[in-house]
């Protein structure tokens, strides 16, 4: 895909962004607090981890997919793994299961 000359991002960090920061500001307008917030941060790296781990399951059923997605920036594809694995391991520490 063909980005214009101002955006330097592939296609598939500029979709990962754009749906961190439409869920931050869901949030903010659904839970009325203020953008500006601590809150507004966490939703933003929460959002981060939505599209890349969407991608990964589907790059079960397409080889583009997954070029597409190892092909993107590392940064976002290491903020997903630690949102994912955090939200396991949340799981296990609150049960007292823990490794």
């Amino acid at each position: 895909m063909h980005l214009p000359w101002f955006i330097d991002g592939g296609w598939f960090n500029i979709i990962t962004v754009l749906i961190a920061f439409a869920l931050s500001a869901y949030k903010c307008y659904r839970h009325e607090h203020n953008f500006i917030s601590a809150e507004t941060g966490r939703n933003i790296v929460h959002g981060i981890a939505i599209f890349p781990l969407l991608m990964l399951a589907l790059s079960v059923f397409s080889n583009e997919i997954l070029k597409a997605l190892l092909d993107s920036d590392r940064l976002i594809l290491a903020v997903a793994g630690f949102v994912a694995l955090f939200s396991i391991l949340e799981d296990e520490f609150e049960r007292g299961d823990a490794l």
